[in-house]
């Protein structure tokens, strides 16, 4: 959130600039983007805790990590000067100079997607507050912003990734949405025993599933699921499926006759359902002592995870982040007393999923913390110079 400093100063800039690059009829874009790019540069930025003072005032707000956004999306280069820092609450005005690079949702339009820049009330409306948006989780979206761990309205703080429900604080103002090049994210159909699949199919957001099945001898087809071994369809063919990510969907089959009663001593065994993650493997920080205070950040990697499955960590039952089928980091912030994390291989629907041994892919990662009586005295004049540690634990 910016005081407003040379406002009108600012916003004529800004217009400048759009005019200069319409009138050299040049490209918009100094590169192609994806929003499955752009996502990851603003969580890269929120897990390495990067920060942005653009404009050297009132430190690291959440404007400015926005504004570096922009440029990054335009010029490849978030610190290139093409957009100035702004109160939060005037992004969509500043957006709507351009709609050939950006679009502004309001109202029942707002369905926020990855990459997405939003615009929320904030703590004082006044000013408003703005970040980006990662994805969903459950009920709760993951976001990358600055001034949120902690809020500092005078020196701001750096670049943090986080879940929120977008109410109170968080309520929704706006979405600016930037004219992304198409993702190439695949569709791919398992037949999952049987054969035939339908082809692969790439795109992004609203997509038909194919109306063509998959067959089997002795067995029904009852639908698509994310889960090798659902019993239940998920999706049905050429119903609508909302493509974001690289997801393999599976075939379920039931076998033709009754398909409730049990196998008899002459019947042949029931199908056993193909283990995706069967030859997966996870890695995870041995159990580590670092200082009082310390600022952590815990990484997991794990090898044999098909796109579709993600890594995630969780603090108890509480969800902490979710990461890509091959690595996840956590930035777990100062710490003052023990903490346990566990790192668990999930599906779409946050299930633990299991390795060919049929053990979960579950590990956990022990922090412990010296907090002696003379450990804390170091940390307190290490915290007045500035000096406490930050630690990496990777496998």
């Amino acid at each position: 959130m910016k005081r407003r400093f040379r406002r009108g100063i600012s916003m004529l800039l800004c217009l400048m600039t759009t005019l200069s690059c319409a009138a050299a009829g040049g490209a918009l874009r100094a590169a192609a983007i994806t929003a499955a790019d752009a996502a990851a540069w603003a969580k890269a930025q929120g897990d390495q805790r990067a920060a942005f003072d653009l404009d050297a005032h009132y430190g690291y707000q959440c404007s400015d990590f926005v504004t570096a956004y922009m440029n990054y999306l335009v010029d490849g280069d978030p610190r290139s000067g093409r957009y100035q820092v702004y109160d939060a609450r005037e992004y969509p005005d500043v957006a709507a100079q351009e709609p050939e690079r950006w679009t502004v949702l309001r109202g029942a339009a707002m369905k926020p997607r990855p990459g997405d820049i939003f615009v929320s009330a904030g703590r004082d409306p006044t000013f408003g507050h703005a970040g980006v948006i990662l994805g969903q989780v459950g009920g709760r979206y993951l976001i990358v912003d600055q001034n949120s761990n902690p809020v500092n309205f005078d020196k701001g703080s750096p670049c943090y990734t986080h879940e929120v429900t977008l109410s109170n604080d968080f309520a929704l103002k706006a979405l600016i949405r930037y004219q992304f090049d198409p993702d190439a994210v695949t569709l791919t159909y398992h037949a999952n025993g049987g054969e035939n699949a339908p082809a692969s199919q790439t795109g992004y957001g609203a997509v038909r599933l194919s109306a063509a099945v998959p067959t089997r001898a002795g067995y029904d087809f009852l639908g698509w699921a994310e889960n090798a071994a659902a019993a239940a369809a998920q999706y049905q063919p050429g119903a609508e499926f909302n493509l974001t990510r690289n997801v393999t969907l599976y075939a379920v089959w039931k076998a033709t006759g009754d398909p409730d009663t049990p196998p008899g001593p002459d019947d042949p065994d029931p199908p056993v359902a193909e283990n995706p993650t069967a030859h997966a493997a996870l890695y995870v920080p041995a159990a580590a002592t670092v200082e009082y205070q310390a600022d952590v950040t815990v990484t997991a990697r794990a090898d044999g995870v098909p796109a579709g499955f993600t890594l995630a960590v969780y603090d108890g039952n509480r969800l902490c982040t979710v990461g890509s089928n091959e690595t996840v980091s956590y930035h777990v912030g100062s710490v003052t007393s023990g903490k346990t994390l566990t790192v668990k291989v999930t599906d779409a629907a946050g299930a633990v999923q299991k390795d060919g041994s049929g053990a979960e892919l579950s590990r956990s990662v022990e922090i412990k913390v010296s907090n002696s009586f003379f450990a804390r005295l170091i940390a307190f004049f290490k915290g007045l110079l500035g000096l406490l540690p930050h630690v990496e634990l990777r496998p």
